[in-house]
């Protein structure tokens, strides 16, 4: 669900918090941050338009009807999708209706992520420890006790506010 992944790095690259979101955290210099940012803003609504086509032409979805397909709903009932169900609907409903090449995402739809999701705490799914959760169990069902956590440690999640998914209101 790239293009999900790539809705979420347009909107950032366009909101004045971008600087504090991965991958600009890594980047040493402002002048860096920027220069990404600008070409996330120029160039990925053409990329993501590009690997529409792809989606259709190779596997006959779009990406809107995406989100009524098996796999996403396998994905969404296996904790396999970062993105809490406010933030996905955020991002497929205002964002994505905007996503034109060569043109940028509205100060409205900036303004509400920024005023509605930055620094909330409801971008993430709430539930996605459950995944690393299942493949613990079985790691350490295997290998033993403790095997997973010496051989890979254990991920951090962010503590979300978002709720969890409920694929019945999903909109």
């Amino acid at each position: 669900f790239n293009i999900l992944d790539h809705l979420h790095s347009l909107v950032i690259a366009n909101s004045q918090f971008f600087p504090s979101y991965s991958p600009y955290t890594m980047m040493a210099t402002y002048n860096e941050k920027k220069e990404h940012a600008e070409y996330i803003k120029n160039c990925l609504p053409g990329i993501m338009k590009e690997e529409e086509k792809l989606l259709e032409k190779y596997f006959g979805v779009s990406f809107l009807d995406m989100f009524k397909h098996e796999i996403f709903i396998w994905e969404v009932e296996n904790y396999h999708i970062w993105y809490s169900q406010e933030y996905a609907e955020f991002l497929k409903n205002t964002v994505y209706p905007e996503v034109v090449p060569l043109e940028f995402l509205s100060s409205e739809t900036v303004g509400r992520f920024e005023n509605e999701f930055h620094g909330k705490g409801n971008q993430s799914n709430p539930e996605a420890h459950k995944h690393e959760e299942r493949v613990v169990a079985m790691m350490n069902a295997k290998f033993g006790e403790g095997y997973y956590e010496k051989k890979f440690g254990r991920a951090e999640f962010e503590q979300s506010t978002a709720k969890p998914w409920d694929l019945n209101s999903f909109n």
